[in-house]
C-alpha cells in the first residue's frame, strides 16, 4: 500500500490508483494461489481504508 500512498501524494487520479490496485490484485490472486484469498482480502481491505481516507 506504500506505493498507492505515493501515487496519491503525487496527485495521481483515483481512477488510475484504482486501476493499479485492480492490476495488483489480479497479479496477487493469480501468482500466489497458496496465499490467494487471504492476500487478496488484505489488499482489498487496505485499499478500501485508503479510499475512505482520501474521500
Amino acid at each position: 500500500m506504500e506505493r498507492v500512498s505515493r501515487h496519491y501524494e503525487r496527485g495521481v487520479e483515483r481512477v488510475h490508483i484504482g486501476a493499479y490496485v485492480r492490476s495488483w490484485l489480479h497479479w496477487a490472486g493469480s501468482g500466489l494461489e497458496e496465499m490467494g484469498t487471504t492476500l487478496a482480502e488484505f489488499a482489498l481491505d487496505s485499499a478500501c481504508r485508503l479510499c475512505g481516507r482520501v474521500t
